[in-house]
């Protein structure tokens, strides 16, 4: 674990906490003891969520086909979050239920910090409503930057945020509060997805990584935010060629999630995997159970993609019927010029 993931966790037990309330206030429908929060607003950016294998025959083209495709459909990839939180300023009972109990902290009372929940919608929810949710200026031009593909300008904005926060850390009497803390887990998210896009592996595995540190003190192991970091750091961790990693980041999610998507998705980044590393065999059963969804959508078709792919680029012709298949589906979902569908096609058609 590195330094700033080791500060982060440190801040549950040594340091002195102290809370942000942004729109809060008592209300008749909380005890007079507790106080609701809802942070400001944080942009999410949404990694890429399914890979593919690419050209058959083709060397060094691994995510090529993914990145392109991330980057022309981008306003998908634009989610805003808040957090909620309460804080109790008594101390809790012994008979109290302190599993969900994150940060202390030390004033003239003990207050207690609860994480309530942590809410993402499409940005396209909002309609130009963040400035009066309270959205940092900074953000506004983040998400100005990255509709008109400005990645980075995006990179920029979110390094300068980054380190904002380290300088603030730094000063001798900072006190950290939860708002500041889980908005540096999403930035280094961020930060590690448009370097992913960008093609830096090294430095988008390294802010993956702190991201899923932090979010894991914060939010427990098997939260969906915490597991979307540690799926989106396996992805990095593939395309940096360091697949023994990947490989064990991929069972710690499909070990942990209960959600059939996101073990499909596991599935066929195993099957890409395995693929890599030449165990074609394994590779076909992975990508087969990606593909065993009730419904064909996204997740599944990709994963018959590779299934065809692989097949395919063992001389099996039974791949061509994958592939179809697949390519029918695509074509509809995300336009024939897509460079996924394309690559569909040339494999087909080799």
């Amino acid at each position: 674990m590195t330094e700033i993931s080791k500060n982060m966790m440190m801040l549950k037990t040594q340091h002195h906490w102290m809370t942000t309330c942004l729109n809060c206030g008592r209300t008749g429908d909380f005890p007079p003891d507790y106080l609701k929060t809802k942070s400001a607003p944080m942009l999410v950016l949404k990694g890429i969520g399914t890979i593919t294998l690419g050209r058959i025959g083709e060397d060094n083209n691994i995510l090529r086909d993914d990145i392109v495709t991330w980057k022309k459909r981008m306003t998908d990839a634009l989610y805003i979050g808040n957090l909620t939180y309460t804080v109790r300023p008594s101390i809790l009972s012994e008979d109290s239920d302190a599993s969900s109990v994150v940060y202390i902290t030390n004033t003239e009372e003990n207050n207690y910090v609860v994480i309530d929940a942590i809410e993402e919608k499409p940005l396209h929810n909002f309609d130009g409503k963040l400035e009066k949710e309270g959205a940092r200026k900074d953000l506004l031009q983040l998400i100005k930057v990255l509709k008109e593909h400005d990645f980075s300008g995006a990179l920029r904005i979110v390094n300068d945020f980054l380190e904002e926060h380290q300088s603030r850390m730094e000063k001798k009497y900072y006190s950290p509060n939860i708002e500041d803390t889980i908005a540096t887990a999403f930035a280094m998210h961020n930060k590690g997805v448009l370097e992913m896009i960008n093609g830096v592996f090294k430095y988008a595995v390294y802010y993956f990584k702190e991201s899923a540190d932090i979010k894991e003190a914060l939010l427990g192991p098997r939260h969906n935010s915490t597991l979307e970091s540690m799926e989106q750091l396996a992805i990095a961790l593939y395309g940096f060629g360091y697949l023994a990693e990947s490989h064990a980041t991929l069972r710690t999610i499909h070990s942990r999630s209960k959600s059939p998507i996101l073990a499909a998705r596991i599935w066929n980044s195993l099957a890409c995997l395995h693929y890599q590393k030449g165990d074609f065999s394994f590779a076909i059963k992975c990508a087969a159970r990606g593909s065993q969804l009730e419904a064909l959508d996204l997740t599944a078709t990709i994963s018959l993609v590779n299934r065809g792919y692989i097949l395919l680029s063992l001389g099996r012709e039974d791949g061509r019927r994958y592939l179809k298949i697949a390519e029918e589906k695509l074509s509809h979902w995300l336009g024939s010029e897509n460079e996924i569908v394309q690559s569909v096609r040339y494999n087909m058609n080799s």
